[in-house]
Parts: C-alpha cells; structure tokens; sequence
C-alpha cells in the first residue's frame, strides 16, 4: 500500500487503490511483484547494496 501511495498520494487509502488497481485485471500480480520489486531495490540501495 505504501508503494502504491508514494509517488500518488491520492492513493493512501485502501478504497482508492483497490478502485484504481481495478484497471490492471487480469495484470495485477503482476503489478505487484514490480511494486515489490521496487521496494526491495530502494531497501538495498539505502543499506548500500
């Protein structure tokens, strides 16, 4: 959820998102793992990795 509501904050809610993940069907894991995937590299860059 914070992924998601980090570069839109209109998105901080889970109402919001769920409406607006709406659009990605049938596509939505995979949107998920790139908001995962996006999360895991910033946690690496900010440990130095």
């Amino acid at each position: 959820m914070q992924a998601m509501a980090k570069p839109d904050p209109s998105l901080a809610k889970p109402a919001q998102q769920r409406a607006h993940t709406e659009r990605w069907r049938p596509y939505r894991a995979y949107a998920a793992m790139h908001l995962w995937n996006d999360v895991a590299m910033e946690a690496g860059r900010s440990r130095g990795g």
